[in-house]
């Protein structure tokens, strides 16, 4: 950290005569950011994807191909349509998407998005536009959540998603990652050394806004905003926009760039979700850890909440993507993890929500059955499967609203019961120590075989040891 506080100094004029010869939308939004000291950091460590930080410098490109990285495992995802047809069908999409604003009933959020996306235009993320030419319309709309209401910028009805390939599978860390970090402390140490440790999420400040768009896509991708008393307003995105298939892509590349040096330099024991990072830590070296993850942050230009709620102190029981982890115990060999009681109780009030109006519109259901999932995903076993298939049947069904059954509605008042009882997972040294049988069968009448069955026992080390199939008829 010291040498590459130096190195910033010595770096402070040139990087100051480069930020000049940026396009001159990026020069606002990479304000502060040390490009020059990132790459040369990158570099130094051997990264693989180095020309992130090239990319950053000259704006990314949302539609085409993604470039290939090295940092994800290969897996080509075609676009649906070239450049080219996505210019020839722009004309049409976009009076479709202008059309549709139209015809939108006045909201309750309408004057919020209005004002927002205005703050947007005075911070530089945005740019006021007349003319339409060229140009690719996405329609920005309201997601409500419980302490917020996130703006999202449609460019699948643009047509800029289905104009963007991937010849990589994207990964991201999340809960798995810190598990199994914790779970290998047990695994290999002993009670008598285990370390006390502490936790806490940092998380980035407008994580997508902190980059820009190239200039090619900034003069040609707008965002429709509906305006309070009728119309509405037409913007360009200069900063990564929210809802566009490449920025995830692109943003990805940024995060992991940024753990890499923390692990690899700095040797943090930290995982990130895109904007958000998770860190670990002996208990006696928490204000250590904090100096050096805020010193990175600061020196590269990266804006993270340093106050507020979200500026939350190392604790033993500490929060991430929702989930409640809670590490006191492990010293006695074992720690916990669970969904926050806020996580909860704004599930349960949503399914009574449902229970009580006796209908919703699929798109309600859609976003439950998403939520239901996640829920669902740190309780072991197949409990909760049936009911959330259950859900998600019901928001494949046509039309503008949908009235629920009795048999609808007692699939909801048993996911509140399962949602109400869920207990923490416990993560200890006996599930390394543990063999799974993976079980599976099938049914089919009209063969001579009408039932099987098979199982795999997989040993504690991951490798399949036995496999059993009966391939005889059950009945």
């Amino acid at each position: 950290m010291k040498r590459w506080l130096r190195r910033s100094l010595e770096l402070r004029e040139e990087e100051k005569a480069f930020h000049e010869r940026l396009p001159d939308h990026l020069k606002k939004i990479l304000g502060g950011k040390r490009l020059l000291l990132w790459k040369e950091i990158l570099q130094d460590l051997g990264y693989p994807d180095v020309s992130v930080v090239d990319d950053m410098i000259s704006g990314f490109a949302l539609t085409g191909w993604a470039p290939t990285t090295g940092i994800f495992r290969p897996d080509v995802r075609k676009p649906s349509l070239s450049v080219k047809q996505l210019v020839n069908m722009s004309p049409g999409l976009n009076a479709s998407v202008l059309e549709s604003i139209l015809r939108t009933e006045p909201g309750e959020h309408d004057q919020f998005v209005w004002d927002e996306t205005l703050s947007e235009v005075s911070k530089g993320w945005l740019g006021e536009s007349d003319e339409f030419g060229e140009c690719f319309i996405a329609r920005r709309f309201p997601v409500p959540r419980k302490s917020k209401i996130r703006l999202v910028d449609d460019f699948s009805v643009a047509g800029v998603n289905a104009a963007f390939g991937l010849r990589e599978k994207l990964r991201v860390q999340a809960v798995d990652e810190l598990c199994a970090y914790l779970a290998s402390m047990l695994d290999d140490t002993s009670n008598a050394d285990l370390p006390g440790l502490v936790g806490r999420t940092y998380d980035l400040r407008s994580a997508y806004k902190q980059f820009g768009t190239d200039p090619w896509h900034a003069e040609r991708l707008r965002i429709a905003v509906k305006r309070p008393a009728g119309g509405y307003g037409v913007f360009s995105a200069l900063a990564l926009p929210f809802g566009a298939s490449g920025s995830v892509v692109h943003f990805l590349r940024i995060s992991a760039s940024l753990t890499f040096i923390g692990v690899t330099a700095l040797l943090l024991a930290w995982t990130s979700f895109f904007d958000d990072f998770t860190c670990i830590c002996c208990s006696e070296e928490e204000k250590n850890v904090s100096f050096y993850i805020e010193s990175l942050f600061r020196l590269l230009g990266v804006d993270f909440a340093d106050s507020g709620v979200k500026a939350v102190p190392f604790t033993q029981r500490f929060k991430t993507l929702g989930v409640l982890f809670d590490v006191s115990s492990l010293q006695s060999g074992s720690f916990t993890l669970e969904h926050t009681e806020s996580r909860r109780c704004e599930l349960l009030e949503t399914l009574q929500d449902l229970i009580n109006r006796g209908g919703a519109a699929p798109k309600e259901l859609e976003r439950l059955h998403g939520r239901l999932i996640w829920f669902g995903s740190f309780i072991y076993g197949r409990m909760l499967n049936r009911l959330v298939k259950d859900v998600s049947n019901m928001a494949r069904v046509r039309g503008k609203l949908l009235t629920f059954n009795e048999g609808f509605l007692d699939v909801l008042h048993r996911l509140m019961a399962a949602v109400q009882d869920s207990k923490p997972v416990a993560i200890g040294r006996s599930m390394c120590h543990t063999c799974i049988i993976f079980i599976d069968g099938a049914y089919e009448p009209d063969s001579k075989q009408p039932a099987t069955f098979g199982a795999v026992l997989v040993a504690p080390s991951g490798t399949p040891k036995c496999l059993v199939s009966r391939l005889q008829p059950l009945f």
